[in-house]
């Protein structure tokens, strides 16, 4: 892990933040010189700025870490995969951008979850990921599992809390070959964000 990349999750939440955190109380944080927009939003969600050294983090969680600002992008991807079945019944899948619908033909066996308990859009799509992400997530230091909120548009919130908080269940397991895929299409190929 690069600790350049680590201070700047840390201290420049904003190179990050999701357009729906970057106003506050009327004013946009992008039109703010960087420190102070930073410390704002620092301030604003209290987030810790210290640094957990004593966190039981595994490789997975290190993953997490080194895609962070790609975790949006991982998330909706890996929840095509495991809402696939629903997304073809349903026809949902020509909503999709060219490169989540390649993603979806990907011939990966990934278990597939119940999409009755998921809306089917693009909010279902990443909360399905995140469940898939939420073991990896948990074994994050405080300091950055607070941030997490900060990467997805305000509507994921209830969502993100639950997975990061509950015990771990069939939804929520870690599926490293849907990660390592999800994660190659969010580097290599340009996709709208989220």
């Amino acid at each position: 892990m690069n600790p350049t990349m680590l201070l700047n999750i840390l201290y420049a939440p904003l190179s990050y933040a999701h357009v729906d955190h970057q106003c506050i109380e009327g004013v946009d944080l992008a039109h703010m010189p960087a420190s102070a927009a930073n410390q704002k939003l620092i301030d604003l969600h209290q987030l810790p700025t210290g640094l957990d050294l004593s966190a039981d983090m595994d490789q997975n969680a290190k993953q997490c870490l080194d895609h962070w600002a790609r975790l949006p992008r991982i998330s909706f991807l890996m929840g095509v995969q495991r809402l696939r079945t629903a997304l073809i019944e349903e026809r949902r899948y020509l909503s999709l951008d060219p490169l989540s619908q390649r993603f979806l033909c990907l011939p990966l066996r990934t278990p597939q979850v119940v999409s009755g308990n998921w809306p089917m859009n693009r909010d279902g799509l990443v909360s399905v990921g995140l469940s898939s992400l939420a073991p990896a997530l948990r074994r994050l230091p405080s300091s950055f599992r607070a941030r997490l909120p900060l990467l997805f548009p305000r509507s994921i919130d209830p969502w993100l809390r639950v997975l990061i908080e509950e015990k771990p269940n069939r939804q929520s397991e870690w599926l490293p070959l849907l990660f390592s895929f999800a994660t190659a299409y969010a580097i290599h190929e340009l996709a709208p964000a989220l």
